[in-house]
């Protein structure tokens, strides 16, 4: 005889405190429950119909179950498994890794990272969060050459998963020297990029401390070199625009 035993029902999510019940339901009178469990949980009671668990330690994550093996005289054994997250969240950060200044681009956590409450994104210097830093996905904006790591803190009833992604982030359109500079800077460009990029100009934009333009060239030409002699002593701002993109650096004049 076949009958429809189950379901188990219990809880999502298994901390390790407190424990957590499962129970089967519509198993027959007189029947025999053998309970297993996966290996980040550990057991604690159990009876015909429940079983009590909780998770290894306090820092345990991933994936678990509890299963039921029901056998009864006279009707078909049947297996029936309940899937559950077990302890804090592990937060697997998906995107891309290799980015160009001010690029903006989306950044996602797995699906099995969403046994999730609350999630705070943040990064390192090279880069800015754009909008919100909550939710399960976030807009992330390259701003500095170099290496840079995105963050997202996940909390759940269990506690915080901590992920992180480290990204690599390339503004090399343009170099400049000397840096300080004293009669002269002279700017170079990458034709590479230009011809990649399909660039036909650029231009450069000089700003002083109080954000007053004291330059401005707009050429073609892979090396300039701009006069630095009636500049005062100080730090300049300079802003390389190629079609939509800006390279800021920052500029020193010493005489």
């Amino acid at each position: 005889m076949t009958i429809e035993y189950g379901p188990i029902t219990g809880s999502d999510i298994v901390c390790y405190s407190p424990n957590e019940t499962f129970t089967i339901h519509n198993s027959p009178s007189g029947s025999s429950v053998s309970w297993t469990k996966s290996s980040n949980l550990t057991y604690v009671s159990e009876t015909t119909t429940t079983y009590t668990v909780h998770a290894n330690s306090s820092s345990t994550s991933g994936e678990g179950w509890v299963q039921a093996y029901i056998t009864s005289t006279g009707c078909d054994a049947k297996t029936i498994r309940y899937n559950l997250w077990v302890g804090v969240p592990d937060p697997t950060i998906d995107g891309d890794q290799y980015l160009e200044c001010y690029d903006r681009e989306w950044y996602f956590l797995q699906p099995e990272d969403m046994w999730g409450e609350g999630y705070y994104w943040h990064t390192t210097y090279q880069l800015r969060v754009i909008g919100s830093p909550y939710g399960h996905k976030a807009q992330i904006e390259a701003l500095q050459e170099g290496t840079g790591l995105i963050f997202c803190d996940v909390d759940n009833e269990c506690g915080t998963g901590y992920g992180s992604l480290m990204v690599w982030i390339e503004c090399g359109f343009f170099m400049m020297s000397p840096n300080p500079a004293d009669d002269y800077v002279e700017i170079s460009i990458d034709e590479n990029k230009l011809a990649e990029n399909k660039i036909d100009d650029y231009e450069v934009r000089i700003y002083n401390s109080m954000y007053i333009m004291v330059s401005q060239i707009k050429t073609r030409k892979p090396v300039i070199r701009i006069n630095t002699r009636q500049f005062i002593n100080g730090i300049y701002i300079v802003h390389f625009i190629t079609g939509d993109k800006l390279q800021v650096e920052q500029l020193v004049i010493s005489h």
